[in-house]
């Protein structure tokens, strides 16, 4: 992961969106993201379901949803906020709805009014921990999972 916060420093967003592709526990799950507005940092990705990442049941193995939607949040953050602020994920929960069979997806996103309200935290506190709300959808747009991550951020 230092790696990575390293590399992450000297990129580009999109640039490091690609090179996430190779990133052994998304590459490992199968996920494939897509880089749906470079300009707003908007990232839709996806995973089908395969022998290496079903569970005993035929559905999504639970640790390959989440980690197809772990960096996400926390990256677009900090490419949005700036070298500036320390962005860490600080707690993720994940509630699974129902079962995920065949491609699953998600889309990831963080509005400008979002980081201004951060931006103003972090001027009133000395730091920020945003919640935010992601949905894993199933190919008939169901919800099969809900995740709510608490993202930390200090200058």
């Amino acid at each position: 992961m230092i790696m990575l916060t390293r590399i992450k420093a000297k990129l580009g967003f999109s640039t490091l969106m690609r090179l996430l592709h190779f990133y052994p526990p998304l590459m490992g799950a199968g996920v494939r993201i897509r880089i749906m507005d470079p300009t707003h940092m908007v990232v839709k990705v996806s995973m089908p379901l395969r022998f290496y990442n079903q569970n005993m049941f035929g559905s999504h193995y639970g640790g390959s949803i989440f980690s197809m939607c772990d960096p996400f949040v926390p990256l677009i953050l900090f490419y949005k906020l700036g070298k500036k602020y320390r962005v860490r994920d600080k707690h993720t929960e994940i509630q699974f709805l129902k079962p995920g069979r065949g491609v699953i997806h998600s889309t990831f996103q963080v509005d400008d009014s979002s980081v201004q309200e951060i931006e103003s935290n972090i001027k009133k506190e000395g730091k920020a921990e945003p919640v935010f709300v992601l949905e894993v959808k199933d190919q008939e747009n169901e919800v099969v999972a809900r995740i709510k991550k608490t993202i930390w951020i200090k200058p």
